[in-house]
């Protein structure tokens, strides 16, 4: 496939089938294959001006999701199609997103940096930012808050059929949102501006109920 210019707002963003270097910042979907589900790897670029106002990672997701899916028909054009995604933002120029397709899942590497949570919460998914079940038990498994300068990552294993699509008001976003007892934060103003890499799997092999959370804190 050649190389596709996908607009994303006052974005850019780029397709390809295989592309060589490493991006400096990078968005993973699954790839539209005949039952629109595979691969993909985009790249989010943000301004000093962006990172200034605290650009958080999945709102910066969405219109991602919005152009390859509802726009473009990837994915067989549904959302919850959406297997995994891996996503990391970065200070960079210029600003935009670029999007790299593969074949296959990508490597799972453990982020360095010190794990301050990985647990799994076996109860019902939190439905909003103000979940009070599943705050209590962030703060009762997290080794300690994170610090203020460090940037985080956040990997998310899902056992059921969620839809990571469904990212700026879906089960995602509210786990995220309910991390605030160690990212920062109040019940319903999370500090998540300070996630720079987000993982998420839904039916993941390895989980039988709820989600695990892991959450790394990298080196300032």
């Amino acid at each position: 496939m050649k190389a596709t210019q996908v607009p994303v707002g006052a974005s850019r963003a780029h397709a390809h089938d295989n592309e060589a270097d490493e991006p400096a910042a990078g968005t993973r979907f699954a790839r539209p294959g005949r039952d629109g589900r595979s691969l993909l790897h985009a790249c989010r670029r943000l301004g000093q001006r962006q990172r200034a106002e605290g650009a958080d990672l999945d709102n910066l997701c969405e219109p991602v999701f919005a152009v390859l899916a509802n726009r473009l028909g990837w994915f067989g054009g549904r959302r919850p199609n959406v297997r995994a995604f891996w996503a990391r933002k970065a200070l960079a120029e210029p600003t935009g997103c670029r999007i790299r397709i593969t074949d296959s899942r990508w490597a799972e590497t453990s982020p360095n940096g010190d794990v301050l949570l990985d647990g799994t919460y076996m109860d019902e998914l939190p439905r909003s930012a103000r979940d009070e079940n599943f705050a209590a038990w962030v703060s009762r498994t997290m080794s300690r808050p994170a610090r203020s300068l460090g940037e985080l990552t956040v990997e998310l294993g899902f056992a059921g059929p969620v839809n990571l699509g469904d990212i700026a008001t879906g089960r995602l976003k509210n786990v995220i949102d309910c991390l605030y007892p160690l990212i920062g934060g109040r019940p319903g103003a999370p500090n998540d501006s300070r996630i720079t890499v987000i993982e998420a799997t839904r039916m993941h092999r390895e989980v039988a109920a709820g989600v695990r959370v892991r959450v790394t804190e990298g080196p300032n």
